[in-house]
């Protein structure tokens, strides 16, 4: 798999990834009204994407995203789509981000 990166003080380049998953547990505190502690076992899975290292940008730190999920992961494809869905996410971050230093911008100018 490859993306395109760009931005934040990297170089332009398309990056190929390495891609892992594997299953977890994390435990999930909570306290009951009574002052009960509870320790409920959620299982997640954890998507690992690391761009391979270039020659040509040895002077830059490869990527790693870890992504955690509640999906099931069974195949390589599985871990793709989870891997698309949060690069959506991300892009709409990015765009509430811009939109907020736009109105930023608007309310000092009024």
């Amino acid at each position: 798999m490859y993306i395109q990166v760009e931005g934040n003080n990297r170089k332009k380049r398309k990056a190929k990834l390495e891609i892992r998953y594997t299953e977890a547990q994390i435990v999930w505190h909570h306290t009951k009204v009574v002052k009960e502690k509870i320790h409920e076992f959620v299982s997640i899975t954890v998507v690992e994407v690391q761009e391979k290292r270039h020659n040509g940008y040895k002077d830059e730190i490869p990527f790693v995203w870890r992504l955690l999920t509640t999906k099931n992961i069974d195949s390589l494809e599985q871990a793709k789509e989870v891997i698309n869905i949060y690069k959506l996410r991300w892009k709409i971050e990015e765009y509430f981000k811009l939109l907020n230093r736009i109105v930023m911008m608007w309310k000092i100018q009024n």
